[in-house]
C-alpha cells in the first residue's frame, strides 16, 4: 500500500475488529489529515501481525504518524518502523 491520502483515520489501511497478517509488505508514504497514517487499528478483537515487512514515510496529522492501535494487538516481527 503506497501513497494513498484520506481525511479519516487509517492512511493506508483501516482495521476494524478484524485480523491483518502483513508478510513482505511495504506500508509506505500514506497520509491521513486524522489519525494512523499508515495503519489505523481499532475495535473489539482487532489484530495486526506483521513480519518482515517495511513501514516507512508514513504520517498523520494527529496520532500515530505509522500505527495508531486504538484498541487490539500488534505484533510486529523483523523488518523496519
Amino acid at each position: 500500500m503506497s501513497n494513498s491520502a484520506t481525511g479519516d483515520d487509517g492512511g493506508g489501511i483501516y482495521v476494524n475488529g478484524g485480523a491483518l497478517v502483513l508478510i513482505n509488505s511495504l506500508i509506505l508514504s500514506n497520509t491521513t489529515a486524522s489519525s494512523g497514517g499508515g495503519v489505523y487499528m481499532t475495535g473489539s478483537g482487532a489484530t495486526l501481525t506483521a513480519t518482515n515487512s517495511t513501514f516507512s514515510g508514513n504520517s498523520a496529522a494527529s496520532n500515530g504518524g505509522v500505527i495508531r492501535a486504538a484498541s487490539g494487538t500488534l505484533t510486529f516481527t523483523a523488518g523496519s518502523l
